[in-house]
């Protein structure tokens, strides 16, 4: 549906110089559905593109750049639909769309979501099922501690891996006979859905997600 018409500052596209043009602003509404799990619960939501476009609905300036796609914002979301808005532009001296036709236009959402179900991964003998691991707090800033108990001193190793795979931190920890809390930092990575592995140098012992945000 057409949202307003109004004067963008355009960058150079598709043969047309940059410049002020009368514009035409459409508003496309899309909803779209997805399964979390049972124990799953959404943390914090945003539209992939709302960070990508100089514009946005409602600004008082008339010269406003359009040099990357879409302006989107989340309407409302549940447990198993998102409604969101999409905006897309019709320069008016050539009928041209930026950044594309109407039937086109793309929305995307993304979740943070926690995920209460206990992941943990190789506890198999005694020594191990002792050490009652934990990690807290989750989410959390980059911060967070592994919490485990040890009836030995030794060498443990953890990595953390983003959610294609690649490991973004890697370390070592000498527990200690008792509680133990082994600091993990990963400040200086992007927002997102992470995975802890913590083993002792052969198996795996502990397995979590953990929410940086």
């Amino acid at each position: 549906m057409l949202y307003s018409s109004v004067s963008l500052k355009w960058p150079a596209y598709n043969n047309l110089a940059a410049g002020v043009y009368s514009t035409n602003v459409y508003k496309v509404t899309t909803t779209l559905t997805y399964t979390l799990n049972a124990n799953e619960t959404i943390i914090d939501k945003w539209p992939m593109y709302k960070e990508c476009f100089g514009w946005a609905p409602d600004t008082a300036s008339i010269l406003i750049s359009v040099d990357k796609p879409y302006w989107s914002k989340v309407v409302s979301a549940n447990n198993t639909t998102a409604v969101l808005e999409t905006y897309v532009f019709q320069n008016l001296s050539n009928n041209n769309y930026y950044p594309n036709t109407l039937s086109n236009a793309r929305s995307a959402i993304t979740l943070y979501t926690y995920d209460s179900t206990p992941t943990l991964v190789g506890m198999k003998n005694n020594q191990d099922a002792n050490r009652n691991f934990m990690l807290r707090p989750n989410p959390n800033a980059g911060e967070f501690y592994v919490f485990f108990g040890s009836e030995i001193s030794t060498n443990m190793v953890y990595s953390v891996y983003d959610m294609l795979g690649k490991e973004v931190l890697s370390g070592t920890y000498r527990s200690q006979y008792g509680e133990n809390n082994m600091p993990v930092n990963i400040e200086n990575c992007a927002n997102g859905i992470y995975i802890v592995n913590v083993s002792d140098g052969s198996k795996i012992l502990y397995r979590q997600k953990v929410i940086k945000h």
